[in-house]
């Protein structure tokens, strides 16, 4: 049984960007989340508290071992230096001993995104002493499509017998899902996994970037 850390900037970036994913992982391994932000966003604060119920009721249905969030805002990660936001990291993989680690794309159009992924790679280097030894990133829908910037999946997971477990975790976030044609719409998600699902052989599937593995 692995230790699996599931390291993100927003409290609904696990379901939408790996939710069949990290649903699949918590049934056969222990599996601990850690969100930077707390769920508001400046200037809407109010979808602190909607927010926040679903990343617990999702968290509870998909049986992780731990989950906890921080105290940042939406969009303000960027005002907090790398070396305390490291910090956090590094002490959550010391915590919960992780050897694989899942975070969000260090090259989509999301600034917090990008903060967290290369915070994660500095907590999470190859040292002697790390007990990590596989790191993924993982992407948003939308926000890696319209950052412009190439990325090669070198990772799926088959997410074709919990599709409808992710689809409920993520119409839990009624102040986040969107309609269609929205990239996060359910009815989008659904097209994007059947894509990734074509390219390597299932039906639906979530794609990944493997940055090492040893």
């Amino acid at each position: 049984m692995s230790v699996v850390s599931i390291i993100v900037s927003h409290l609904d970036d696990v379901e939408f960007g790996m939710g069949g994913t990290a649903y699949k992982l918590c049934q056969d391994h222990d599996v601990h989340i850690l969100s930077l932000c707390k769920g508001d966003r400046p200037g809407e604060e109010d979808v602190l508290g909607p927010r926040l119920a679903a990343f617990i009721d999702n968290c509870t249905d998909m049986n992780t071992k731990s989950y906890e969030t921080r105290v940042y805002s939406d969009t303000k990660l960027d005002t907090i230096s790398q070396t305390e936001i490291c910090d956090v990291v590094y002490e959550h993989l010391q915590k919960t001993k992780a050897d694989v680690v899942y975070t969000n794309s260090s090259v989509d159009i999301h600034r917090d995104h990008q903060i967290v992924s290369n915070c994660v790679k500095v907590a999470a280097r190859m040292r002697h002493t790390s007990t990590v030894n596989e790191l993924y990133e993982f992407s948003i829908p939308g926000s890696l499509e319209w950052s412009f910037n190439p990325v090669v999946f070198n990772k799926y997971v088959d997410v074709t017998d919990v599709h409808e477990q992710k689809l409920t975790m993520i119409q839990r976030y009624t102040t986040e899902s969107k309609k269609d044609p929205d990239p996060l719409s359910v009815e989008k998600i659904t097209a994007r996994d059947i894509y990734y699902g074509g390219v390597c052989g299932y039906d639906k599937a979530e794609p990944f970037k493997i940055i090492y593995m040893r």
